[in-house]
């Protein structure tokens, strides 16, 4: 009877436990989940500034039109294609590269929290045990 009283108490503990920790995961991967969105959308209504030399190059265009200088003015037009491209590139890498890092700093706090949580199941595991074989010596 002993016996089966403190495995069933076992069991309801380590039943919670279980629970407690599938939730702070759930949790964790919804704030993963929300963090990533509110990443995309700070980024979607940021506008690309265009570069000094892109503007340059626009006038500079817009210049050869005018004379029909229309071999050299295509030039100008993949040249400006071409330093576009680059700059969105560059800075499709750099938000990605900033939303690498941000996702790893929650992941190291995530993974604290667990730790702390399973720090906190054994300690009360062990206070189970403990609990337990004071019963059990009466």
């Amino acid at each position: 009877m002993f016996n089966q009283e403190y495995d069933r108490r076992f069991y309801e503990v380590s039943n919670k436990f279980e629970e407690l920790e599938n939730k702070m995961k759930e949790h964790h991967n919804q704030q993963v989940e929300d963090k990533t969105n509110e990443f995309e959308d700070m980024f979607v209504n940021c506008p690309q500034k265009a570069a000094p030399e892109i503007l340059n190059l626009s006038k500079i265009l817009e210049t050869l039109v005018k004379k029909k200088e229309y071999t050299r003015a295509h030039q100008i037009q993949l040249k400006i294609i071409e330093i576009t491209n680059n700059n969105s590139q560059n800075w499709i890498s750099e938000k990605e590269k900033k939303l690498r890092k941000e996702l790893e700093k929650m992941r190291v706090r995530q993974d604290n929290e667990l730790n702390n949580l399973h720090l906190r199941m054994n300690q009360a595991y062990n206070e189970f045990k403990k609990k337990r074989a004071i019963e059990f010596d009466k």
